[in-house]
Formats: C-alpha cells, sequence, structure tokens
C-alpha cells in the first residue's frame, strides 16, 4: 500500500515499512508515533578502535555515531535518540566511567534507562560494572567479539521515547 492522501480529508495511509517519525490522521484521530531508534552511540579516544567498532556494527546491521570522550559523548545523548551506548574506560576530558554515572543520573527516563556496554584492555572492571540490578550495563573485555556484541544489542533492542536531558 503506498502513501496517499485523498482530496476530501488530510489522512495519510502510512505503508507498513515507513520509518519517519510524524503525525498522522487515521480515522479523525491524531495519531503521534517515533520510530523505533536503530542507532547506537560509540565512545572511544582511539580512532581506529572507533573505526574497529563502526565496522563491527556495521556487519550486524547496527547504525552509530562516534565520539571521541565522555564529553562529546553527553552532548550527543542531549541532542538526539540513540537504542545503547558502547563506550570505552579510559579517555580525556570525560572517562567512561563518568559518563556512564551521569547516564544513569540523568532526570529523564530515556536517557538514565539507556543500554550501557563499557570496553576496556583493563579486565578488572566486570565487578565493578555488574552492580547493575536492571542489566543494563555490561563489561566486554578488548578486543571485542562480534557474538558478544550483538548478543548484548538484541537483548537491549526495545526503543524507548524520551524527552531531552537537562543537565
Amino acid at each position: 500500500m503506498k502513501n496517499r492522501r485523498t482530496s476530501n480529508s488530510h489522512s495519510k495511509v502510512p505503508a507498513p515499512h515507513q520509518q519517519s517519525a510524524g503525525q498522522w490522521t487515521i480515522g479523525g484521530r491524531q495519531i503521534h508515533f517515533q520510530p523505533p531508534v536503530r542507532r547506537w552511540l560509540v565512545v572511544d579516544d582511539d580512532r581506529s578502535m572507533r573505526l574497529v567498532m563502526q565496522r563491527l556494527l556495521c556487519t550486524i546491521r547496527v547504525d552509530c555515531d562516534v565520539a571521541m570522550d565522555g564529553s562529546e559523548a553527553w552532548q550527543l545523548l542531549r541532542r538526539n535518540l540513540y537504542a545503547g551506548v558502547i563506550t570505552d574506560v579510559d579517555m580525556p576530558r570525560c572517562s567512561g566511567l563518568q559518563l556512564l554515572d551521569r547516564i544513569r543520573k540523568c532526570s529523564v527516563v530515556g536517557i538514565a534507562v539507556l543500554p550501557v556496554l563499557v570496553i576496556s584492555s583493563r579486565e578488572n572492571l566486570g565487578p565493578m560494572i555488574a552492580g547493575d540490578p536492571d542489566d543494563r550495563t555490561r563489561f566486554l573485555p578488548k578486543p571485542v567479539d562480534i557474538r558478544s556484541l550483538a548478543a548484548f544489542i538484541q537483548q537491549s533492542w526495545a526503543p524507548v521515547s524520551r524527552g531531552r536531558c537537562q543537565f
């Protein structure tokens, strides 16, 4: 079925695969919708690691934006919708653990509940991150195993509708 506009009304009949956000009038009722968020935010100060993560995510058909540190990531989180965050730990200005703390303390529920995957070559971080009772935060050691990455993303694949965070 194609999108169409009838001459006697302003209703739209959406195609089942349509993904853009918007407002439709169907049967005289206003319908607001937000498409599922399929974009993740990758945060790492190492350019080569950002490229590796982009390629891994592309392999499993996941779009992403990248940030060089936690401060840049925080700015992107405040402006955009993401399905989750993948962050390194050791970065200048704002570390991955500081970013995780900001995310969890954010007053906007949609940001506070984002799934976060913390990656690092420091293997002793697992127990520090394991304290999340809702299982929204996981740790993976570098080098990242694509099966573990795909499993985490698939488990957390739930669109979240949210507002903007005022921090």
